[in-house]
């Protein structure tokens, strides 16, 4: 049998898929660029919302970050040298998401997400798991407050 029209996809094949691996490795690329920006200059929140965010001077990398994972950006200027700053953040399930795409590439605030991927399962729940939610947001807010004090 004449393998020419066979191997014809074959070669095709092997092309597209050196396409995908290509794709999949920018996309690894632009996963760990975020994972790393969210490590130096990121935060969890557990008020009102659960919500995850970065702050930052430069408006770009915050498009990126939301072009990727969704979320909303706004702006707002602070004394004493009337700097704006814009705080790029994402709410429940999309932040859900976004800190699981995340983690494998955290090395600072990765014992941070595990917490908080744990402590969403008790977000919206019954008072019932009320208290293992308070303990979750305890040892997150520890975890919190000693990198606060090892970046000084």
């Amino acid at each position: 049998m004449d393998s020419g029209y066979f191997g014809q996809f074959d070669t095709i094949d092997k092309t597209y898929h050196q396409f995908l691996l290509e794709i999949f490795q920018c996309e690894r690329e632009k996963i760990a660029y975020i994972a790393g920006f969210f490590d130096g200059e990121g935060y969890l929140s557990f008020q009102t919302y659960w919500m995850s965010g970065i702050s930052n001077t430069n408006p770009k990398p915050l498009y990126q970050i939301m072009e990727t994972f969704g979320g909303a950006i706004y702006s707002n200027t602070r004394p004493p040298n009337n700097r704006t700053i814009y705080n790029w953040h994402i709410l429940g399930l999309k932040n859900k998401r976004f800190l699981e795409t995340i983690l494998p590439y955290c090395k600072i605030k990765d014992e941070q997400i595990k917490i908080a991927l744990k402590l969403f399962a008790y977000y919206r729940s019954s008072s019932i798991h009320n208290i293992e939610r308070t303990r979750l947001q305890q040892e997150l807010r520890e975890l919190q407050i000693a990198q606060e004090r090892k970046n000084k």
